[in-house]
């Protein structure tokens, strides 16, 4: 692999890396972040950016900028015009604290990574584009967090374990949110992919269930799947995040990078008890206490990630 210590384009699965670092406000060292950019070769114009966050403390701050080093994401990078960022937060980051709620530090430096990143690529557009935030842990905490302030910028959302929405003394919180973000934001698609044995139980099991039910509950466009048997880590998740976020994509991104919005009326079903999919003029329970999908699960998705709220069901 070759060394991406610069800032130089350096072509690796047909494509080109970039890195930005963010250097701290004043005294405060939890504002700095380094970010590596992939875009895929021969897009001329992109549509819109992966963000993939990693979670809390230094084991997993370590591989943070390797995330857009993947190479499935990358193919979904590719097939739709995306570029796909990995971060680093440095250790003392306060990812899971009540100052990065607070003060939006992570939100800060992100913003300010992407008009470098976009010099850097020589891709304008890349401080524009829509987004997409997957994020483990912390980091699909601070994705909530991102939609909570710019749903009409955000394609949709996945996160993996975790992901409560926050108020800003860092508690755990079920929104009552503004009649005017409301709208938007519940257009958005959410997915959560929670572990059933997971040992935090009250923020990244019971909670994101507490705000799946109420936000489905007013039709929002959103999934929640538990996978019994796995814990705090990602496991197999991302057979079911990539194909979900290529279904959103065709639908919302059908033109350039404007969003298109998604209507709830529309797509497939998942019943939390039977397991049970079906399309929505089909389906038999009350819609708004199932999980909403985009299109019908593939029978792979199905084995590995059989619905339970909707699809993770498989024997680890």
């Amino acid at each position: 692999m070759p060394d991406r210590s610069d800032n130089e384009g350096k072509t690796l699965a047909f494509g080109k890396y970039y890195e930005a670092a963010i250097a701290p406000v004043g005294s405060a060292s939890n504002g700095a972040a380094s970010y590596r950019l992939w875009i895929p070769d021969g897009v001329q114009t992109i549509r819109g950016l992966i963000v993939k966050q990693h979670g809390c403390g230094d084991p997993a701050a370590v591989t943070g900028l390797e995330h857009a080093n993947d190479l499935q994401w990358q193919a979904l990078a590719l097939k739709h015009q995306l570029a796909l960022v990995g971060i680093k937060l440095p250790t003392g980051y306060p990812l899971c604290t009540d100052e990065a709620i607070r003060d939006r530090v992570t939100e800060q430096a992100f913003l300010k990574a992407l008009p470098a990143l976009a010099k850097e690529s020589h891709h304008s557009e890349l401080d524009q584009v829509p987004w997409i935030f997957w994020g483990h842990s912390g980091g699909a905490d601070w994705g909530m967090q991102m939609l909570r302030h710019y749903p009409e910028r955000v394609i949709a959302v996945v996160n993996m374990r975790c992901g409560g929405i926050l108020n800003t003394s860092g508690e755990s919180e079920i929104l009552d949110l503004e009649p005017e973000s409301a709208a938007t934001m519940l257009g958005v698609p959410v997915l959560w992919a929670v572990g059933g044995k997971d040992p935090h139980v009250e923020e990244c099991v019971d909670l994101p269930k507490q705000i799946f039910s109420k936000y489905r509950s007013a039709n929002a466009a959103w999934t929640i799947a538990i996978e019994p048997n796995a814990q705090h880590e990602s496991g197999n998740s991302r057979f079911l995040a990539i194909p979900y976020l290529d279904a959103i994509l065709s639908m919302r991104l059908m033109r350039g990078s404007q969003l298109h919005p998604i209507d709830p009326t529309q797509g497939w079903l998942g019943n939390p008890n039977t397991y049970e999919v079906a399309a929505i003029n089909q389906y038999q329970g009350n819609p708004l206490q199932a999980a909403w999908l985009p299109n019908q699960p593939e029978a792979k998705q199905t084995r590995l990630f059989q619905p339970t709220l909707v699809y993770l069901q498989t024997d680890r």
